[in-house]
């Protein structure tokens, strides 16, 4: 959270939050970190990138993140699409995200 409080001190326009973490589920201590850094990002005026580690399984509590406005989910549907073909392995990552994206709970507790 050091370079998100930063960031806006160094004239960026985006915080990218790295979530390659075991613990994204809503409940996690990584999940809170992840959440705390979007909503000091977004008060600071930055937008808001997240991935790195996002997959089929945590990808839709990061979603739920209002002040998360882009994905890089690229890496995880290729991996997918190499079993089950590309034009599957979006549609399920799409379902998942909008899914989690029609209750979409701010950060804030």
């Amino acid at each position: 959270m050091l370079f998100t409080r930063h960031s806006s001190l160094i004239t960026a326009f985006q915080d990218f939050l790295h979530t390659v973490q075991n613990d994204l589920g809503h409940a996690g201590i990584a999940f809170e970190r992840l959440a705390d850094a979007a909503r000091h990002a977004r008060a600071a005026g930055l937008a808001v990138h997240a991935g790195h580690g996002l997959n089929y399984v945590n990808v839709a509590a990061v979603t739920r993140l209002r002040e998360v406005e882009e994905l890089n989910i690229g890496h995880s549907i290729v991996s997918r699409a190499i079993f089950v073909g590309m034009e599957r392995a979006v549609a399920e990552m799409r379902a998942v995200v909008d899914a989690a994206r029609v209750d979409q709970p701010s950060a804030e507790p």
